[in-house]
């Protein structure tokens, strides 16, 4: 599992990138819930919620 200091780190890695940043997991939820917890910091929940939502990913119980 990941903590508040890998969410962290993914905020930085997202935000001083000046290109794309490529995250890695076999099913991809680890990775998408990672910018999801540092992205809703940015935006609204919902919008958030809707972004992941179209990547095939339901994280209602989780934001």
């Amino acid at each position: 599992m990941f903590g508040p200091q890998h969410v962290t780190q993914m905020a930085e890695l997202v935000e001083n990138d000046a290109g794309k940043v490529v995250a890695y997991c076999r099913s991809g939820t680890r990775s998408i819930m990672l910018w999801a917890f540092q992205e809703v910091t940015k935006r609204p929940r919902d919008e958030v919620l809707a972004l992941t939502e179209a990547a095939g990913y339901d994280l209602s119980q989780q934001l």
